[in-house]
């Protein structure tokens, strides 16, 4: 595992150098180097085959498609069962491209990564994209150790051919979903702590921690009202660490760009998180106008600064509400001549307007908003959204915007 741990060294200092510049770099420099790690002979048939063309496709016109790597199991070779799908350093799409290779192959297990990001899928059927998701890697972000350990869980030679890859990857993809089901239930469990009189348990504990810190038992009805206050918060709030919105430092050919924040910044966060202070509140309710607007999400109203902190809240809140959202609307909002979200900021705009203007912002999990549109067009696109998200526009349990 060490001579793996170098080599993933190597390749996360390259990437700070620049030095990958195509897709055909991430597949001789990147990928193939780490198959080779895992144990795999690339030069064997048997064992891997580069551009493995799909034996039946609807398409009609131009070349039939072609998966970039496909991995065989040694006792059938008929067809794959697993596939890496490989993008240049910058693109960080093609989910939908691969679950499309994946049928037509039959293949059990898929890989999408650019080299920086890998992402690991077992292809049950049905379900979304996040559904089948398994892990996602960035080298540039996880300890390469831990990183080392699941590209040999998922992907070594020797895990693959004894068909343990496939029982890691079914036991972890079920593991997921259920922290994510327990996730989303927590909310709904702290509804139910908050309702009910003082004779409650959770009231009862508060009146007893208060009084150790005080040396007075607090009112019953202080503590209700304490208690039922909580429940005004809002529990869309709640963010779990790995979704936690941060700002990044962008770099272009020409240099470092300006510093870009989401639309949580800093101080908004603090708040969001319980260090409930005059400045955090202030930087919530504040807009450079004095003036701030509102909008409603499946009944809570939230406060923006402006137009664009709430198109952007509103599409996080969707993400934190049905996480893998974001990947099933990045091709409804992609056009023709624009894409409107993305998880590189150089999809949306060319490195020159990058540096000339802010025309894009940061938000969840890395992605990317384009921003530079009028509010005819973000109504549109949220309307988009919700018809992804399944929930009606204009209505008090859906959304209500205020633009």
């Amino acid at each position: 595992m060490n001579t793996l741990i170098d080599l993933l060294h190597e390749i996360k200092e390259n990437f700070r150098k620049g030095a990958y510049l195509n897709e055909a770099s991430v597949r001789a420099q990147i990928v193939l180097p780490v198959l080779t790690k895992l144990g795999w002979s690339i030069t064997d048939p048997n064992q891997i085959i580069p551009e493995y063309p799909l034996k039946s496709s609807k398409r009609k016109k131009g070349p039939a498609p072609k998966v970039d790597l496909a991995l065989f199991n040694l006792s059938d070779t008929n067809a794959p069962q697993g596939i890496i799908e490989l993008k240049r350093p910058e693109n960080t799409s093609g989910d939908e491209q691969i679950f499309e290779y994946a049928y037509h192959t039959g293949a059990t297990t898929a890989v999408l990564t650019n080299g920086k990001s890998w992402r690991f899928y077992y292809l049950q059927p049905g379900g979304s994209y996040d559904d089948r998701l398994i892990r996602t890697l960035e080298i540039e972000e996880h300890d390469l150790e831990e990183m080392a350990k699941a590209l040999i869980r998922y992907l070594s030679f020797k895990n693959f051919q004894s068909g343990k890859a496939i029982e890691y990857a079914q036991r972890d993809q079920s593991q997921r979903k259920n922290q994510m089901r327990a996730r989303d239930a927590i909310p709904h469990a702290w509804d139910k702590l908050v309702e009910g009189d003082a004779d409650s348990r959770l009231a009862k504990i508060l009146i007893q921690v208060t009084s150790s810190i005080s040396g007075y038992a607090p009112q019953d009805e202080d503590v209700m009202a304490f208690i039922l206050s909580l429940r005004d918060r809002d529990a869309t709030a709640f963010i779990r660490p790995s979704q936690t919105p941060f700002a990044r430092k962008s770099t272009t050919s020409n240099g470092p760009q300006k510093k870009r924040h989401t639309s949580f910044e800093k101080k908004e966060r603090r708040a969001i998180l319980g260090e409930d202070n005059e400045t955090s509140r202030k930087s919530i309710d504040r807009s450079k106008s004095g003036k701030t607007l509102s909008f409603t999400f499946k009944g809570t109203r939230h406060e923006a600064k402006n137009q664009i902190d709430a198109y952007a809240k509103i599409i996080e809140l969707m993400e934190r509400e049905n996480p893998g959202f974001l990947d099933r609307l990045a091709p409804e909002l992609s056009f023709p001549k624009t894409k409107a979200l993305a998880r590189s900021e150089h999809e949306l705009a060319s490195p020159e307007i990058l540096e000339k203007q802010s025309v894009t912002i940061q938000i969840i999990d890395g992605w990317w908003l384009y921003t530079k549109i009028g509010r005819e067009t973000k109504i549109k696109n949220l309307k988009i959204a919700c018809n992804v998200a399944g929930i009606a526009f204009g209505k008090p349990d859906g959304l209500m915007v205020d633009f």
